[in-house]
């Protein structure tokens, strides 16, 4: 948070939108800003995230879109997880979607082709 805080001084992107996309641990790093730090980024695509920990309270993050891409056979990323982390952030008032590929792991490429068009429809200006 502190790096990302410093940075937008020093290059002065301060003005707009900060969104996280984050793959795996990525993902899990991104959670935890969006969690600790809400002020901080205006919204988050995670891939193949899992909870990074049970926070004691929730933040206000009433609005943020946050887009939870996770696969039905991922081995590492067990399927209660990522529900946990949506159930969550919805508590947490963010606008939350969920998409469950058939994949593991990986990522697929109708999965960059969907976090795009969410991107573009969640913050690219028209």
């Amino acid at each position: 948070a502190a790096f990302i805080q410093t940075a937008k001084l020093n290059y002065k992107f301060d003005s707009r939108p900060l969104i996280a996309d984050g793959f795996s641990n990525g993902a899990n790093i991104a959670a935890s800003l969006l969690l600790r730090y809400p002020d901080l980024l205006a919204g988050g695509i995670l891939m193949r995230a899992m909870l990074p920990f049970e926070p004691d309270g929730l933040p206000n993050l009433a609005g943020k879109p946050i887009l939870i891409m996770s696969g039905k056979q991922d081995p590492i990323v067990p399927l209660d997880q990522p529900k946990r982390l949506a159930e969550l952030f919805r508590v947490a008032a963010a606008d939350v979607n969920i998409e469950w590929a058939s994949a593991g792991h990986n990522l697929t490429p109708s999965e960059i082709t969907k976090a795009r068009d969410w991107l573009s429809t969640h913050f690219v200006e028209k």
